[in-house]
C-alpha cells in the first residue's frame, strides 16, 4: 500500500462496512502487552489514555473499528514493522489507519515543539 493514500483509511472507518465481531476487544487485548507500563509525554498512562480515547469515540457515536484504531495506533511505538504486524492481525486497513494517524500525532508533537 501507498504510503499517504487516502482509500485504506476511508475503507477502514466507512460506515458501510460491516465491522468484524469481537475486533474492539480484540485490539485492546493485542495492546495491553505493549502498552502495560508504558507512559505517554505527559506522564499519563498509555493503556489508560487509549482506554479513554476509545470511550470518548463510543460516546460520540464512532463504530467499533474507530474505536479499535484508538489501541492499534499507540502500539504503533512499540512494534518493528507496524505496517506488517497490525495488517497481518487486523488487516491491511486497520494498519494503514494506524500508521497513518501515528505519523499525524508526530507532525503534531513537531508543530508543538517548534512553537516553543
Amino acid at each position: 500500500m501507498k504510503s499517504g493514500s487516502v482509500a485504506p483509511l476511508i475503507a477502514a472507518t466507512s460506515p458501510g462496512e460491516p465491522e468484524p465481531a469481537g475486533t474492539l476487544a480484540r485490539a485492546r487485548a493485542f495492546a495491553e502487552p505493549l502498552l502495560t507500563g508504558e507512559s505517554l509525554e505527559s506522564g499519563e498512562n498509555t493503556l489508560a489514555h487509549a482506554d479513554a480515547v476509545a470511550a470518548i469515540l463510543r460516546q460520540l457515536g464512532s463504530s467499533e473499528t474507530m474505536q479499535a484504531a484508538a489501541y492499534l495506533v499507540y502500539t504503533c511505538a512499540h512494534l518493528n514493522k507496524p505496517l506488517e504486524v497490525i495488517g497481518k492481525a487486523f488487516g491491511d486497513n486497520f494498519a494503514a489507519l494506524a500508521v497513518e494517524t501515528t505519523q499525524l500525532m508526530r507532525v503534531q508533537l513537531q508543530a508543538r515543539e517548534a512553537q516553543v
